[in-house]
Formats: C-alpha cells, structure tokens, sequence
C-alpha cells in the first residue's frame, strides 16, 4: 500500500514495501514468466484495508481461480527481523520462499498466517492480504519488526528506541 497515517510520513510504513515493489518490477520488467504477475500497490490501506478490499470483491471467479499467490510488502526497513507470513505445511509459498532464503543464505524468519489471525480464525486485519486469505487466494506477507519484543509483534525494535519501540504510525516513521 502506498498511503501511511498522519503521525509520520510513512518512510517503513510503506515507503519501504513501494519501494521493494518497483525494485523487483524494474528486475522482472524484460523476463519471460509462466505467470502474469500485477504489480499493485493499493491505496487506503490505513483505512480499514479500503483498496485491497475493493480490489478483491471486484475480481471475477475466474480471477479469483486464475490467481496463484499474493504477495504483500509492508513495513520491510524498520524492524530487527524480517518475517515471511503465510500457509504453513509442505507446498505453500511460505514454504517455498524459506527454502529459497535459505538455499540463499538470506537470513529470513517465518511465521503462520494462524499466528497473525484473529482468535476466532478470522484473517487479521493488520495488512492487505487479509481480503486475498479471506478469499481463498494464498499469500505470502513480509514485514520486518520483532516478535521477541511483543505478543503482537508490532514492537519493532528495542523499547529504547522509536516510541518505546514502535516506528510504524508514529512520528519516527
């Protein structure tokens, strides 16, 4: 997404996740792929997730049968650990992205899309994957931050620093 709350001017918060998108945009722009990729970055993200949202109702059927994965990049630079988040088990792409980082020697940690979910199984409406999982369509969720800090991981650095630890939403972003 590329809007970010008043507090700060949203340099993680997502600056950083645009930024990573027109990165690996400008890499692929020339490659052949067995897959249309779309780059989107959505709007209204902040706003109870607003575009992803609109964007997910309007896809067809088809579409929705046709799309093999979602990738979303939020808050990637602030953090102390990058997290990947998503389906767990063999085969998901979740599953697909650690073992390349590791086979990369890319220092990647991962959690569940169970660990972000609301206790009654509901999708989390903390990022822009939410409509897609909501959806059925896979997905796979980078962020930086650090789970040791906090039971929500949205600590994301020592409490020391930031606004006792928290850069996304504040004027430290």
């Amino acid at each position: 997404h590329y809007d970010s709350v008043d507090d700060g001017d949203g340099a993680d918060d997502n600056a950083s996740g645009v930024a990573v998108l027109l990165a690996v945009a400008e890499l692929l722009v020339d490659e052949e792929t067995p897959y249309t990729i779309r780059f989107i970055a959505f709007g209204a993200e902040e706003t109870d997730l607003d575009g992803s949202r609109h964007y997910v109702k309007m896809m067809s059927r088809t579409d929705r049968r046709n799309t093999v994965g979602m990738i979303n990049l939020d808050s990637l630079i602030a953090g102390d650990i990058l997290y990947v988040y998503g389906d767990a088990g063999s085969g998901t792409m979740r599953a697909w992205i650690i073992a390349a980082a590791a086979d990369e020697g890319f220092d990647l940690d991962a959690r569940t899309a169970a660990e972000l979910d609301n206790p009654d199984g509901t999708p989390c409406d903390c990022a822009d994957y939410g409509p897609f999982q909501e959806a059925g369509i896979p997905f796979a969720y980078f962020e930086a931050t650090n789970w040791d800090l906090s039971e929500d991981g949205m600590v994301q650095v020592d409490r020391d620093l930031g606004k006792h630890g928290y850069i996304r939403h504040t004027k430290y972003d």
